[in-house]
């Protein structure tokens, strides 16, 4: 037995004596209900033995020794239903600093020093299940920081406050999925068992997969009840995989024991050997043609285009997979983003995967930006990341990402995008970004040999501190994210807010920004607050308050037997937000945590069909939905050269009918919408101000740009 080993195992018996002789350990750390009996002596340190919850109330977990403090942490386990779940074990592990092991350190000190470490960790460990109603409440805790976890045999959990760091006066929500043990059985095409495998999960009666890792050791997977459609995948570039098989799951019904037989899938499967200058973190993208007769092998675009894709990097060994193709002759080739061919073969596939090596050689001088990135005094900086190069055409905005390769005199080489999308390039903008000065974006011309300087100012930062935490009453976190006011691209996605309410942003460029708070919310984030502050080189301090926050529920029309969903949206530019619900069993869904404002509230029938209807907080606290005919499409002008401004509409302008025939509701609206840009030419009826005006609309052009130089939205008129 080696050093290591035998060091753990005695610090873990050693753990378990210091447990016992110091009393830090409550039957391994198990607590129930202020009432609760002595712990069972014949529970082993570290065991998991816990008293029954309290038929009433919240169950009460205290430190697995004395009390550590006075805070608390409460909260409750509910269903997605929102009914409360009993007998769930709540766990609270202390976020302890341990100990180091010096080096040269004997093997009676290390031992010494890792049970000590053991024990400050289970002295520090608040367990509680929960009563009747969900609820459950850890005591007796220290002013520090504790991580939450939550188990309970044939459930799953989710939550904001799940594995984050919480200090005590927190109120948690925590959501249980009921899940069903599915044993399974993964057999190799041979016959033998397979050691390891993925099964996919694909719902058959809604939108919903899931992907579990078997092994042969473990081979029962918990998977909530539904019926659905299940098959394994299995070696190296997942070159097995079995049929799809049905399978239905119930609650409480155990189920009988699914085999899957893997086979061999025909297809291609290989890796890539980059140039040495290949940029660290660069993906290349692999592409398969099957070979047509055409003479030559074809190029990038065509590759690209009409061929299967897979990206490559260093995150998977530069590996690509390309399953269940069918038998004959295939190109295969390592594509840059320029569409520059790196390396290529031609490979004969049969009844199982071929495998190739790709030798990609280095891009043309052409193919690639030379970036001088200079700090405050002139001198090379580290970049941190990706360049990204934005393009403005005429249809639109277009952006592309880089990872760029450092040269030895400082340089970095950055390899050029495809200006694709249509119409001429109005300007090219690199973002680059540096670990010490933030971003900055310069606008530069190609050429066929270019390069950029990009000479950075001082940085700033943003030291924030937020204050009324307390309306975060059912948990989750803030974050603040900064937004430059002078570029239209720039988004710096902003720092987690402590505990104690601080958070620094940056390093950023000086300048104008806004700064936003967004409550982290299962299904997104809720931008609750907004402040547009100069910030200077240097610390800029920053007060900012939470505001009132609501909730608004939605009820299910009792006479309407549809299945809804919903979706919360601010028609506020700025924001550019939402977040969606579907309605539980009992009807209805709860957007919880908004701040004041005005809201639109959409909502789609299982049968396809949409309508909205507007939402003002604080108000009603329960809203039924009674949603406005969608009759007409309001017009917004970004671009003055783009197609709406060419056709002669203006901003507030309402769509009303195309090609003579008037919307009847959102179906027939988006279905004129579509034929229409199908067509060359449509004549589009507006209303604006008191009268009315028809437009002769180049529609067909939006197929070629994909932009209409502005926003067409769903309205009532």
């Amino acid at each position: 037995m080696n050093r290591t080993v035998f060091v753990v195992l005695l610090a873990f018996v050693a753990g378990g004596a210091i447990g016992y002789v110091a009393g830090s350990f409550d039957g391994g750390g198990a607590v129930g209900p202020r009432s609760a009996p002595a712990p069972d002596p014949a529970v082993p340190p570290g065991g998991d033995a816990l008293p029954p919850a309290e038929s009433e109330g919240p169950a009460v977990g205290r430190p697995a020794g004395p009390a550590r403090g006075t805070g608390e942490i409460h909260g409750r386990v509910r269903t997605e239903a929102g009914e409360g779940v009993a007998g769930v074990r709540i766990i609270g592990e202390e976020l302890v600093d341990e100990a180091p092991v010096p080096d040269g350190a004997s093997l009676t000190e290390e031992t010494r020093i890792l049970a000590r470490n053991r024990a400050r960790v289970h002295a520090g460990r608040v367990r509680a299940e929960s009563g009747a109603d969900g609820a459950f409440l850890l005591a007796g805790l220290a002013d520090a920081k504790y991580v939450l976890r939550a188990e309970r045999e044939g459930y799953e959990f989710s939550g904001p406050s799940l594995g984050r760091l919480l200090r005590p006066g927190r109120s948690v929500e925590i959501v249980a999925v009921v899940v069903v043990a599915l044993p399974v059985r993964v057999l190799m095409p041979d016959g033998s068992v397979a050691r390891k495998a993925r099964v996919e999960f694909r719902a058959e009666d809604r939108e919903l997969e899931r992907s579990e890792e078997w092994t042969g050791e473990e081979p029962a997977l918990r998977v909530p009840p539904g019926t659905w459609r299940a098959k394994a995948v299995a070696g190296e570039g997942d070159e097995y995989a079995s049929p799809s098989v049905s399978v239905s799951l119930a609650a409480g019904i155990p189920p009988d024991p699914l085999t899957l037989s893997l086979a061999a899938r025909p297809g291609i499967r290989g890796h890539v050997e980059p140039p040495e200058t290949w940029p660290e973190g660069q993906w290349i993208t692999v592409a398969v043609l099957r070979a047509g007769t055409d003479a030559g092998p074809p190029d990038g675009e065509r590759l690209l285009s009409e061929g299967r894709q897979a990206g490559c990097g260093e995150d998977s060994d530069f590996t690509f997979s390309f399953p269940d193709l069918k038998p004959g002759t295939y190109h295969v080739a390592a594509v840059g983003n320029s569409q520059q061919v790196l390396a290529r073969v031609v490979v004969e596939v049969a009844d199982r995967m071929a495998v190739v090596a790709l030798v990609a050689q280095d891009l043309p001088r052409s193919a690639f930006i030379l970036v001088h990135p200079e700090g405050p005094d002139g001198r090379p900086v580290e970049l941190h990341g990706g360049v990204t190069c934005l393009l403005e055409t005429d249809a639109g905005e277009h952006s592309w990402g880089g990872a760029a390769a450092r040269r030895p005199d400082g340089a970095w080489a950055v390899e050029f995008p495809v200006e694709e999308g249509g119409g001429r390039v109005h300007r090219r903008v690199l973002v680059v970004a540096s670990p010490a000065h933030g971003e900055k974006e310069v606008e530069f011309t190609r050429t066929e040999a270019t390069e950029v300087t990009v000479r950075f100012g001082d940085a700033a930062w943003i030291d924030a501190e937020i204050s009324g935490l307390a309306e975060l009453e059912d948990g989750g976190g803030l974050r603040l994210a900064a937004f430059s006011e002078e570029s239209r691209w720039f988004r710096f996605e902003g720092r987690e807010v402590s505990e104690e309410g601080k958070a620094r942003v940056g390093p950023l460029q000086p300048g104008s920004f806004r700064v936003r708070l967004l409550h982290q919310r299962p299904r997104g984030e809720v931008p609750i607050l907004e402040q547009t502050v100069t910030v200077r080189a240097g610390a800029n301090r920053l007060a900012l308050r939470v505001p009132p926050l609501y909730d608004v529920t939605v009820p299910r029309d009792t006479g309407d037997e549809a299945r809804w969903e919903f979706y919360l949206s601010m028609p506020d530019e700025r924001y550019g937000w939402g977040v969606s619900g579907e309605a539980g069993p009992d009807g209805q869904v709860t957007f919880r945590g908004l701040p004041a404002g005005r809201y639109q509230l959409w909502g789609w029938r299982g049968d396809g069909e949409n309508s909205s209807m507007d939402i003002t907080l604080p108000g009603a606290t329960t809203v039924r939905f009674d949603p406005r005919a969608q009759n007409a499409l309001r017009v917004t002008v970004a671009d003055p050269e783009g197609l709406l401004a060419r056709s002669g509409f203006e901003t507030g302008d309402l769509v009303i009918g195309i090609d003579g025939q008037e919307f009847e509701g959102g179906s027939h609206m988006f279905s004129l919408l579509q034929a229409a840009v199908s067509k060359k030419t449509a004549k589009f009826t507006v209303l604006r101000g008191n009268g009315s005006v028809t437009l002769d609309v180049s529609a067909g052009e939006v197929r070629t740009t994909g932009n209409w130089g502005g926003s067409l939205d769903p309205a009532t008129r």
